[in-house]
């Protein structure tokens, strides 16, 4: 594929601008920008969906682009994607084979095939409503792939995704031998993985030298042979970080077990965890090991026997898109009506949006907002609540490392007398945030 020239505009900047770059027939080419909104015009651009941004100019000159059967694009967030006409995990990854009219004994074929190279044979059979967020991405990634595409784009196709489900897509990814596969994620795991580099700043294709690949151990570091085993097993891991343990927990969980109603598999089983005030955890275990789940029990979402669990403080659960916490017409809005019975002021609203480099967008509708500025949204609630206990699930899904250099500043500077709760499969934040309360804290690991 040839880009002689690719020029998106609008009336007031450039955006992209593209000359003379020619793509590799198949591999993996990571994008490289300081601008999410430029990755995703990129993409779309490709994948011919102009027609989505009608307030700006498009100049496109691109030769040998596939037809449109041959393209498949991953969008930045995975459950818009579900199509919502199928229930379960294997009906949904057949239906783009049903569109194009595939005959029944072709799809099963399929869907065998790449069930077992994306590993999903055990979540064929569930509802796509008990899906964690993982596992919606394995399925979507799934039935992209089971068309073998010639182009196949995408927007963070790694979040969401554990350890070994990482390697997992990649494995896949490496064995469509003629697909190119152009994706945008955290930058730390495009250089991991890519054969190309695509500048857009920059307006370059590199070449990336295998040979000084940096290669990630799987695992957390401070994972012993006994949480590596727990985490093959589907168990979660807790890395609790603690000052004050003489007084009452703000969270107790005795001996929980769980299960979704017509379900055949308990999602959590025998699980017991203390958690006092001011103490900051880690969840950490594989896609589908009741990490959401539990954070949901934990907040009353999910209803579970009574003593089982319980919550001293009332906790703030910030979701991995935050989306559908927002109801008001303005960020400004969304803060004041945030607290319960106390009144917050112009002046702390506006204290609190500064710092946490917001002010200028205190007028911007929360559903217009690009996903790190939800998510920076939804922890100015979160705090203007005075919530005492927050939970963040995979609040680095869909971000940049400059987010994750920002988060875990917040964490350290405006949450450092909060309970924390982080649930990530991102090595780089887990690493850190590790590094940042060791020496603080007590460490203790549960599996």
């Amino acid at each position: 594929m040839l880009i002689k020239k690719l020029f998106i505009s609008s009336n007031r900047e450039t955006i992209v601008n593209l000359t003379d770059i020619k793509l590799p027939e198949k591999g993996l080419v990571g994008i490289k920008t300081q601008s999410f909104s430029k990755a995703k015009l990129f993409l779309y651009t490709l994948a011919g969906l102009t027609e989505y941004f009608p307030n700006l100019n498009f100049k496109i000159d691109i030769k040998g682009v596939p037809n449109e059967e041959n393209i498949q694009l991953l969008v930045e967030y995975p459950e818009t994607q579900i199509s919502g006409l199928k229930d379960y995990v294997k009906t949904e990854i057949a239906l783009p084979l049903e569109e194009r009219c595939r005959d029944e004994i072709y799809i099963a074929q399929k869907i065998k095939k790449i069930s077992r190279n994306m590993k999903i044979e055990e979540i064929l059979q569930k509802k796509i409503t008990h899906l964690s967020t993982g596992e919606i991405q394995k399925t979507i990634l799934s039935s992209l792939l089971i068309t073998e595409p010639k182009l196949l784009l995408m927007m963070y196709p790694f979040s969401g995704l554990d350890f070994k489900s990482k390697e997992t897509l990649l494995t896949c990814l490496k064995q469509q031998e003629k697909t190119l596969s152009i994706f945008f994620d955290l930058e730390d795991i495009t250089h991991q993985i890519s054969d190309f580099i695509l500048d857009l700043d920059e307006n370059i294709l590199l070449t990336v030298n295998k040979s000084k690949k940096h290669t990630q151990s799987q695992y957390p570091t401070i994972f012993s042979k006994r949480e590596i085993e727990a985490y093959e097993e589907g168990k979660i891991i807790y890395i609790r970080f603690s000052k004050y343990e003489k007084e009452e927990p703000t969270i107790k969980i005795n001996n929980l077990t769980f299960q979704f109603k017509n379900e055949n598999k308990e999602i959590i089983k025998n699980l017991s965890l203390k958690i006092y005030s001011g103490d900051k955890v880690l969840v950490i275990g594989k896609n589908g090991s009741g990490k959401t789940t539990l954070a949901k029990i934990i907040c009353g979402f999910i209803k579970v026997p009574k003593k089982t669990v319980i919550v001293k403080n009332r906790p703030f659960f910030i979701p991995s898109d935050p989306t559908n916490m927002f109801i008001y017409n303005s960020a400004i809005e969304e803060i004041k009506n945030a607290s319960i019975g106390k009144e917050i002021s112009d002046e702390e609203i506006k204290y609190l949006l500064n710092t946490l480099d917001l002010y200028h967008k205190k007028d911007t509708s929360p559903f217009k907002l690009e996903m790190e500025d939800k998510k920076i949204l939804s922890l100015a609630i979160a705090i203007a609540t005075e919530a005492e206990i927050i939970i963040m699930d995979e609040p680095t899904n869909f971000t940049s490392g400059k987010f994750r250099r920002k988060l875990l500043k917040i964490i350290d500077e405006l949450l450092q007398n909060k309970t924390v709760i982080v649930i990530s499969h991102d090595r780089q934040l887990i690493d850190e945030l590790i590094e940042n309360w060791k020496d603080s804290y007590g460490l203790y690991l549960s599996v």
